[in-house]
């Protein structure tokens, strides 16, 4: 009975002997048999439990355990987070209970795991901890290499149709404990741990004699580059980036490179080798792309690319759902689940147009402390239907690869409180109809981006660093506040993507536009191209009950398209709609204003343009609009352009044509 993790994995319980199970059914939780060696140590612990050295193979004869429920403990996990390794208990209990379908229960404990725990086969598997804060996944320190991914990774039997819950368990990625490395030469000074580098987001962990650790990825551009210690006033020229630093990234590769080979004209000995990168076992300090290298013996030869390959890192993972084909798995129910310091995604749900999932259901996420790229929420996989509820995080990401327009793809948002949001159906287009999604109550707290699904979003606050972007899909947005951040470096910020991908609907309906602090920002809204890529798909951009906030900052800019402002209030000092050249061929240029309420004195409704390049002038219908100094809506810059109103034949010059106008302002 080893029940002190001080002193070894956990064990001990009630057993019976049975004398006709095969010695090959050991599994070193449930069966034992006892011509399996081992001497009771942590060390040859993983050997125990899958059964090495075996004296009897083919024999019968093992104990039993007996028990009402079983947990890791059972396997001999310690939970004492700190120098034992917990991941070949762990990895044998799940693996056990996949082979019953049964519920896994792991309990309370900070579990140290130094390898993946990569389950296959499954067919209905639950894990359950006793709470995201007491039960703790821990990635160890320095094991992020090719080979180790995911913290815990799900795969379905053959055929597909898992069925994966997962409750209550808190994921530490310790990203501080996995720094990622740079190499550096030609170095002046002495660089300090805990400084940053000027100009770079990055600050370092450990100096080595060549190299540098720091606590978040670093850019392509960074290789070979001059960098300065912030504090120290240090200088050296970064090289090689990668998890371990005797190791390049190649291409533009001619024959092959020999494992043992040294490099013509450079220290530096392959050690191991791929099809694009080779590990060094000695390396020469000046080594840096790109350059060419040749290999003294085989006469191979490659470029030394100066790109950041940080694959280890971003596919390390503290949890992934890995389809290998459509609908492999039918349900993935996730909740009550903390990350914290992930390297890369805390919850993965991966996949493409052939490799999708069936009904995912995630709630109840808390993700903190995070250093490094990725997101905490990330899906990638065509789905049946998603929902996500009550999380907070840093970054959330729906974006489907590959877009299965065969699965219904159904999306509900609600409760986040979230960083960033990047929500696209990549792929999906006007033929193949843009999936659902209904978005309540998020938060978002710096940037977002919109694409490819035909979506209501509804009481949501969108305070932002830059500007939110629309492509394509149809957007609803309801009882929604757009905030521009303190600090607003841009000049817009609700903007079209290029023209042709514009989003086929977009509508405002009892919005609020604002900006905290100072900025940038000249106006709320911009369509710099042309709403809709023809006359047939064109619908109206709708501003219903909305409030423009600030007397310095512009409603809309727009040029060619159908806009519509009904009932809204402008607070600009000056034309609250401005409108440019139109400049579309096959658009309709049309624009409503009803009901409008211009606040400022100086301020008017609507300044029209004098010209359009191409496409029809623009037809105006205006109603019941009201400005603080009575008749200064429109601000007419050339009174030539304007159509008579009424019907009345329309100039070959007129840019203006009126369908409707405010009668009481119509003498003057």
């Amino acid at each position: 009975d080893y029940a002190s993790s001080a002193r070894g994995p956990q064990g001990g319980g009630l057993f019976i002997w049975s004398a006709s199970t095969p010695k090959s059914s050991h599994n070193g939780g449930t069966i034992i048999s006892p011509t399996v060696p081992w001497n009771g140590s942590h060390g040859t612990h993983e050997a125990f439990l899958l059964g090495t050295g075996e004296t009897v193979p083919a024999g019968n004869g093992c104990w039993l355990r007996m028990y009402k429920e079983l947990t890791s403990a059972d396997f001999g996990t310690t939970g004492e987070g700190s120098t034992i390794d917990d991941a070949p208990a762990l990895r044998a209990f799940l693996n056990y209970c996949i082979s019953l379908n049964a519920e896994a229960k792991i309990p309370a404990g900070k579990f140290l795991l130094n390898s993946a725990i990569q389950l296959t086969n499954i067919d209905r598997l639950t894990v359950r901890g006793s709470g995201s804060n007491t039960t703790i996944l821990k990635r160890g320190d320095n094991v992020i290499t090719a080979s180790f991914t995911e913290i815990l990774r799900f795969r379905a039997k053959t055929g597909g149709g898992a069925k994966v819950n997962v409750h209550g368990l808190g994921f530490d990625g310790n990203a501080r404990g996995n720094p990622a490395y740079f190499t550096i030469h030609t170095i002046t000074g002495t660089f300090q741990v805990g400084e940053t580098l000027v100009g770079k987001d990055v600050t370092i962990s450990e100096v080595g004699v060549n190299t540098l650790k720091f606590n978040r990825y670093l850019t392509d551009t960074m290789s070979g580059e001059l960098i300065t210690g912030a504090t120290s006033g240090a200088t050296a020229i970064a090289s090689i980036t990668d998890v371990n630093p005797g190791t390049v990234y190649i291409e533009s590769v001619v024959g092959t490179f020999q494992v043992g080979e040294s490099l013509v004209g450079r220290t530096a000995v392959i050690a191991t080798k791929s099809a694009t990168k080779l590990t060094f076992s000695s390396i020469n300090s000046s080594f840096t792309g790109p350059v060419t290298i040749t290999g003294a013996t085989s006469g191979a030869t490659a470029v030394v690319t100066t790109k950041f390959d940080a694959y280890e890192w971003e596919q390390s993972h503290c949890m992934r759902f890995d389809p290998l084909l459509v609908g492999d798995f039918e349900t993935a129910v996730v909740s009550d689940i903390q990350g914290y310091d992930p390297t890369a995604d805390v919850i993965n749900f991966s996949g493409g147009a052939t490799k999708t999932h069936g009904d995912i259901l995630v709630s109840d996420v808390v993700c903190t402390l995070r250093n490094r790229t990725r997101s905490d929420i990330t899906v990638s996989g065509s789905y049946r239907s998603l929902e996500i509820a009550r999380v907070k995080a840093n970054s959330v990401e729906i974006e489907l690869n590959s877009y299965n327009s065969d699965l219904p793809n159904i999306t509900v948002l609600s409760d986040i409180v979230t960083v960033n949001l990047d929500l696209a159906a990549e792929g999906s287009t006007d033929a193949t109809g843009y999936p659902p999604a209904t978005l309540n109550n998020i938060q978002i707290t710096k940037t977002a981006f919109l694409a490819n699904f035909d979506a209501i979003i509804n009481g949501c606050r969108f305070a932002l660093n830059s500007h939110l972007r629309f492509v394509r899909g149809k957007w609803s947005m309801k009882n929604c506040a757009f905030v521009a951040n303190d600090g607003f470096t841009e000049t817009k910020l609700v903007y079209y993507s290029a023209d042709g991908t514009n989003p086929r609907k977009l509508d405002f309906s009892n919005c609020e536009f604002s900006m905290e602090g100072t900025g940038s920002l000249t106006r709320y809204f911009e369509d710099d191209n042309s709403f809709g890529s023809s006359a047939t798909t064109q619908e109206a951009v709708n501003f219903a009950l909305c409030v423009f906030k600030g007397s310095t900052i512009r409603s809309a800019y727009f040029r060619s398209g159908k806009f519509v402002f009904d009932r809204c209030r402008h607070e600009y000092a000056g034309a609250a709609i401005l409108q440019s050249t139109p400049s579309a061929v096959g658009i309709t240029n049309e624009l409503t204003l009803s009901g409008n309420v211009i606040t400022d004195a100086s301020g008017w409704l609507y300044e029209p343009p004098i010209a359009f390049s191409t496409g029809a002038p623009i037809k105006v219908w205006m109603s019941g609009n009201l400005s603080k100094t009575l008749g200064q809506l429109v601000y007419f810059t050339r009174y030539d352009k304007i159509a008579p109103p009424h019907g009345a034949a329309v100039g070959a010059d007129a840019v203006l044509e009126f369908q409707q106008i405010d009668r009481e302002f119509e003498a003057g």
